[in-house]
């Protein structure tokens, strides 16, 4: 009798247990709860619909999102905002390119079907490609003006804007648009310029409801967050519902409710969006019509049947392929736990099985291909454990090296030696500070001042230093090796070009609630335009710039935003000052508390801010 405890048979009694109780269980049952098991069918179903629906028409109505925030920090939309009294060429042009990047905007997203863009100025001037007023008085005026600059930070909805001062060359309505505004808000200062709005047509959302696969007696339209209909299909219910029926005051979706229109039971669904307060509402007749009743009754039947007929032949084939490869594949498994990794899984078919004997062959093949490299991986970890050692020795080599050449160069009295040894050992020093980010600025003054020592050896009367700073600056930290490579480049394209000798100043001084250290040069400069180009290679984070300005400028806007980095501006004595704006903090953990709020806040900002400039 040990056949009952073979994997085949257990398998086979199993089916045939499973079998039978799913046969009766269906034939006994079925009929006494079937009706329940189609009302809870079409009341998942409408709910999921009705979330579908929801989810489509946030989407569709918050698609502007991404373009009025795009609008709002427009350079172009910025600069017609804060035009005032300019002459006509200038407000010309300004009004020129405005338009040619509000038409780039029309299409950018195939989600939204767009109707119009507007901005509206706070003293009452506005431009736009589809939109033009109605009457001479001011758009200022308008409720959805206001609304914007009241709560500069939020978008306003307003479903079908009946009564606005605004009318569309494309010749739809105000019934067939959501309007969407929202102030323009000045990145310098945080104060309202003016406001953007957009319409978005209803034509999408309509087409979207008429799609819907729903029942021939159902229906789904949408209220407004006042109560109003939004979208409505053509159904006699939906003109007797009465919308205080979806008043509400709960966080989450309410429950279903049963409602009477005309002598007919109805079941509610309704759902209310966060973020537009929309409410999207289905209705369907309560019950099961007695013709599905009749049709569950025969499936039934012939499933019984079908099931009955066939469920012991499938059976057998069914535990007759599980078994026998699960059987060829746990004899494999015990060779392999002998120690013999040879073995191989064959198995043609591709199914779960035939994966699984894939898996067995690679996981074997793999076990004897890392025990072979267990060796050479030890070997490895002594060679890496040797390298850090000479990595960390390397550098007292390095030191101990150069006291003994300074000492050797006092002997012989070659005092210029001895300096420009020390100021090599010194800036060695403060490069690596055991590997820290974070220094203080009297160590990056220190640093500087052993590299300009360097280079007076070099270019000897040609280049002339000074170094101006607060004493009580010198213990805030900074960023390490942030002076040297600016001072590096006013070395290079400044002062060795010029015929006479050069002076470099560096200024250190707090500025608001900021460190600014300036290199300013007096050597040849260079055109406006070069200029221009390197700032904006900066700001667009372009190595165009050249590597040292660009690294310097990329790791401050790195830790700490881009209200911090480097400009290049020319000077009264006819060269360049490079001008880095740092965060001034008493100490490192300050530091690192600023650099932490800064991460912090590119994760849960909205959109991307402008900075300053």
């Amino acid at each position: 009798m040990s056949w009952l405890y073979s994997l085949r048979s257990r398998l086979l009694l199993s089916f045939v247990v499973l079998i039978l109780i799913s046969v009766l269980s269906i034939s006994i049952f079925g009929s006494i709860y079937f009706g329940r098991a189609i009302d809870a069918e079409v009341l998942s179903y409408n709910m999921n619909l009705l979330q579908q629906v929801q989810n489509n028409v946030d989407t569709y109505v918050w698609s502007a999102d991404n373009l009025i925030r795009y609008i709002s920090q427009d350079p172009a939309a910025l600069a017609y905002l804060r035009n005032k009294n300019s002459d006509d060429a200038t407000r010309l042009t300004l009004e020129t390119n405005l338009r040619n990047r509000l038409s780039s905007y029309v299409g950018v997203d195939s989600r939204m079907s767009l109707g119009g863009i507007v901005l509206v100025r706070q003293d009452g001037g506005y431009i736009s490609n589809e939109l033009y007023c109605i009457t001479r008085d001011s758009l200022t005026l308008e409720g959805w003006y206001q609304g914007a600059i009241r709560t500069p930070r939020q978008r306003m909805i307003y479903p079908r804007p009946i009564g606005r001062n605004l009318r569309c060359w494309k010749q739809y309505a105000d019934s067939d648009v959501v309007m969407i505004s929202q102030a323009v808000v000045d990145p310098n200062n945080g104060e309202p310029l003016g406001v953007v709005a957009i319409d978005l047509t209803l034509e999408s959302l309509e087409e979207l409801l008429s799609g819907l696969q729903l029942d021939k007696s159902g229906s789904i339209f949408m209220l407004d967050a006042d109560g109003e209909f939004v979208l409505t299909p053509v159904s006699p219910a939906i003109y007797r519902v009465r919308t205080d029926w979806f008043q509400t005051d709960e966080t989450v979706d309410p429950a279903p409710f049963r409602a009477t229109i005309s002598g007919e039971d109805y079941l509610f669904l309704f759902s209310v969006s966060p973020k537009t307060g929309w409410k999207t509402v289905t209705l369907f007749p309560a019950g099961v019509p007695p013709q599905a009743a009749r049709t569950l009754q025969n499936m039934i039947l012939i499933v019984a049947a079908v099931v009955l007929a066939f469920g012991f032949v499938a059976a057998n084939l069914i535990t007759r392929s599980v078994a026998k490869p699960l059987q060829g594949l746990q004899r494999l498994m015990q060779q392999a736990e002998t120690g013999d990794l040879t073995v191989r899984f064959s198995y043609r078919r591709n199914d779960e099985i035939g994966q699984l004997g894939q898996r067995f062959n690679t996981m074997t093949a793999k076990i004897s291909q890392l025990l072979s490299l267990i060796v050479v991986e030890q070997k490895s970890k002594r060679e890496a454990e040797l390298a850090v050692l000479q990595a960390q020795i390397n550098p007292h080599f390095l030191y101990n090296t150069m006291d003994s050449i300074q000492w050797m160069a006092r002997e012989y009295e070659a005092y210029d030696i001895v300096e420009t040894v020390g100021a090599l050992t010194q800036l060695f020093r403060v490069s690596l500070s055991r590997g820290r980010e974070v220094i203080t600025l009297r160590d990056e003054i220190s640093h500087v001042e052993s590299y300009l020592t360097i280079q007076k050896v070099r270019y000897e009367d040609k280049i002339t230093f000074s170094i101006q700073c607060d004493e009580q600056l010198l213990e805030r930290p900074v960023i390490k090796l942030i002076l040297q490579p600016l001072v590096e480049n006013a070395i290079y394209h400044g002062i060795k070009p010029k015929d006479s000798p050069g002076h470099i100043d560096i200024v250190i001084d707090r500025h608001e609630d900021k460190l600014r250290l300036r290199v300013i040069d007096d050597g040849v400069g260079m055109t406006a335009q070069k200029l221009l180009n390197l700032n904006r290679a900066l700001e667009e984070q372009n190595e165009a710039s050249g590597y040292g300005t660009f690294n310097v400028d990329a790791r401050l806007r790195l830790h700490f935003g881009a209200g911090y980095g480097l400009r290049l501006c020319l000077n009264d004595v006819g060269g360049i000052t490079s001008e880095l704006l740092h965060p001034y903090a008493e100490d490192s953990a300050a530091l690192e508390q600023f650099h932490q709020r800064h991460t912090q806040g590119k994760e849960d900002a909205p959109h991307v801010e402008g900075d300053g400039d």
